[in-house]
């Protein structure tokens, strides 16, 4: 399914490093990241009254016994708690970019890796007939 789809994309970069599943949290967590296909706040906030044309087996084992406005209300908290976590990294996106930024003045603007997979994409590209422009 799309969702275990996406937990396994998720353990799969943090466990190549702490840098990519941040990046992955921080891109998760803005307003353009959409799984209305598998994620019911998703799908709520985009179709009104998605609950009122699911199919009680299609919700989660704890709303299959609810009434229509108690999975309303239950969805209405879930909708606003992820609000407050995603400013809250965003918040933390920017400060963890102002330290590397911070950072990478000390070192003189160096950033070795990024600079090397640059350097060797440029080069790629030259060899493959295209231009870089400055």
């Amino acid at each position: 399914s799309k969702k275990m789809n996406q937990l396994t994309q998720d353990r799969t970069s943090s466990s190549v490093s702490s840098s990519t599943a941040t990046e992955r949290i921080v891109s998760k967590s803005k307003a353009v990241y959409k799984n209305e296909s598998w994620d019911l706040v998703d799908k709520v906030s985009e179709e009104k009254d998605a609950i009122k044309k699911m199919d009680k087996a299609e919700l989660p084992k704890e709303l299959r016994t609810k009434s229509t406005k108690e999975i309303e209300a239950f969805i209405q908290k879930k909708a606003k708690q992820r609000e407050m976590i995603q400013q809250k990294i965003e918040v933390l996106a920017k400060k963890r970019q102002h330290f590397i930024d911070q950072e990478m003045e000390k070192r003189g603007g160096k950033d070795d890796l990024g600079g090397a997979i640059k350097h060797s994409i440029i080069a790629l590209a030259k060899t493959k007939g295209y231009t870089v422009e400055a």
